[in-house]
Order: C-alpha cells, then sequence, then structure tokens
C-alpha cells in the first residue's frame, strides 16, 4: 500500500511539473539577421535569420516592418510543393531555433522606396513576446 501511495504521489508531482512548462514563457532570441535586395525585382528584398526560443513556451511570428522605411510591406513566406506561398504566422517552438532560410520559411519585403544599403531595423512582431527590433546587415545575393 505504502509503495502504491509513493508512486501514484511521484506521477502527481511529475504531472504538476510537466504542466507547468505547457504555455510557458517565451524568450526570444534572434540571431544572423541578414537582408537581401532582389537582383531582379526593384523595391523588393528578402530577410533571413535564426529565431531561438530559449522559454518554456511557444510564440508565434505575426509578421515584420523595417524601421527605417515604414511604408515596406512585409509578408511571411514559406515554400510548399516547390512554390513560395504567403503563410500568415510562422510557430517559434520552445526550446527550440527556427531558422527562416532560403528555400523555406522567410520574410519578402515589398514596396521599399529605395535600394537598402547598410544596416537597417527590423521590427519582428510576436504574439506573446510583442515586438522585437533586430538589426539586418545588408547582404549581396549570391
Amino acid at each position: 500500500m505504502i509503495k502504491k501511495n509513493i508512486v501514484l504521489s511521484l506521477s502527481l508531482v511529475m504531472l504538476i511539473l510537466s504542466s507547468c512548462s505547457i504555455g510557458g514563457r517565451p524568450e526570444i532570441v534572434v540571431s544572423n539577421v541578414t537582408i537581401i535586395p532582389s537582383g531582379m525585382m526593384k523595391g523588393v528584398a528578402s530577410s533571413f535569420m535564426q529565431i531561438i526560443n530559449n522559454g518554456s513556451g511557444s510564440d508565434r511570428l505575426t509578421g515584420c516592418t523595417i524601421k527605417e522605411y515604414p511604408s515596406a510591406r512585409g509578408e511571411l513566406h514559406d515554400f510548399k510543393d516547390g512554390r513560395m506561398t504567403k503563410v500568415e504566422e510562422v510557430i517559434i517552438p520552445a526550446h527550440e531555433t527556427t531558422e527562416l532560410m532560403r528555400g523555406s520559411l522567410h520574410i519578402m519585403f515589398f514596396e521599399i522606396p529605395e535600394k537598402i544599403k547598410g544596416t537597417v531595423t527590423l521590427i519582428l512582431n510576436f504574439e506573446k513576446s510583442g515586438p522585437i527590433e533586430v538589426r539586418a546587415e545588408t547582404a549581396l545575393r549570391k
């Protein structure tokens, strides 16, 4: 009987501890941010980066803007069935790194009024973490 109570108590403690991490707070860190102007289309650029979530809860990237070019329109894109498609959000799971890269998830900017040079500030909008500003280096298309 005592053994059964210990097993039940331990099971209850494990359940409580595991439920604490469900829906916990995200801790978003963004690194290796680049923005690459299109060589073919005027006023268009792509952005790539790593989004690290060190927290115990997931988050969602829901949008983005360029601080220096507020009229530019940012869209989240993915490749599905060999075609680039717009997506409404990018899920950032807890304790994982989400890579935005060529041929996969990435950000597209449209209606940029001039050619981007140097460093710009991207504002990434997250569902739980809110807006996060990151610096993006302009890179040449390879």
